[in-house]
């Protein structure tokens, strides 16, 4: 049996990406999202819990700022206290610049927010995939155990899926021995991973659809995850530049019948659930 999970990322980003998650949703088109905890007003928070979408948790450990304050956090942080991206995560993490505790503190009170706001993350993963990073995964583990949050993300999308995404091709290339590694902690910690991921290829193609019926082809048996970035329009703030292009993306999933889509190539829906008993 093959299941696919259709994961919207960076819920609470910007009303846009918020508002055509939503949209989403209600046309049967995604099973879950991952929210951006500390960038995500309280209203949208309500406002997923009364969807009733599956979610989990975009540890955000570049953008925005940190939800327990700046101490301990500065060699990943600008001069305004907020973080100042993946490099200088990365950076810091080689070097153990910053300790496995404030990272875990903070991952683990952004997954607090969630249950906070009464709802129940079923996975984690992070914001440009950072938690496949050292320092990182570990603190992405604990604030797992804590919280008992037991699906997590590994985005091993194979090098060769469309090899015209220049971008994609490279950015999975640095990142394999990142995510070789974190698969491995995330298995001794008991975690459970989709057997399969797509989703950096997915990020902003020229053709969305053909793209996303590539992908659906590709997926093995067992529990697989796609994962989407989706704005209702491109007139966005200019803090959130990346954003311009994921409306086409939301413009073509909405035109496609995913369900009939999944259906003809023999795929059911799932959530991070179905990787463990029920």
């Amino acid at each position: 049996m093959r299941q696919v999970i259709l994961n919207a990322d960076d819920y609470g980003l910007c009303p846009s990406v918020t508002s055509a998650i939503l949209r989403a949703h209600q046309a049967a088109a995604i099973t879950s999202t991952s929210v951006l905890a500390n960038l995500c007003p309280r209203d949208d928070l309500r406002r997923l819990r009364q969807s009733g979408l599956a979610c989990g948790v975009h540890i955000n450990l570049v953008e925005g700022p940190p939800l327990t304050g700046p101490r301990g956090l500065e060699p990943i942080l600008d001069g305004n206290g907020r973080f100042a991206g993946l490099a200088r995560l990365a950076w810091a993490g080689v070097r153990s610049k910053v300790s496995l505790d404030r990272l875990a503190e903070e991952a683990c009170a952004q997954v607090n927010l969630l249950l906070e706001a009464g709802l129940t993350p079923d996975h984690l993963d992070s914001h440009r995939h950072a938690h496949h990073l050292p320092g990182v995964a570990d603190a992405a583990v604990l604030a797992a155990k804590k919280h008992g949050v037991r699906g997590i993300r590994v985005a091993r999308e194979p090098v060769g899926f469309e090899l015209g995404a220049c971008k994609a091709v490279l950015k999975k290339v640095v990142m394999l021995p990142f995510v070789r590694w974190a698969a491995r902690r995330f298995a001794r910690a008991g975690l459970a991973a989709p057997r399969a991921f797509f989703g950096m290829a997915l990020l902003n193609p020229r053709d969305p659809a053909r793209m996303l019926r590539r992908a659906l082809a590709r997926l093995p048996d067992g529990v697989s995850e796609v994962a989407l970035h989706l704005a209702a329009v491109d007139v966005l703030p200019d803090e959130v530049p990346y954003v311009r292009g994921w409306a086409r993306t939301f413009q073509a999933l909405l035109a496609m019948d995913v369900q009939k889509e999944l259906s003809a190539q023999g795929l059911e829906v799932a959530t991070f659930k179905a990787l463990w008993p029920q």
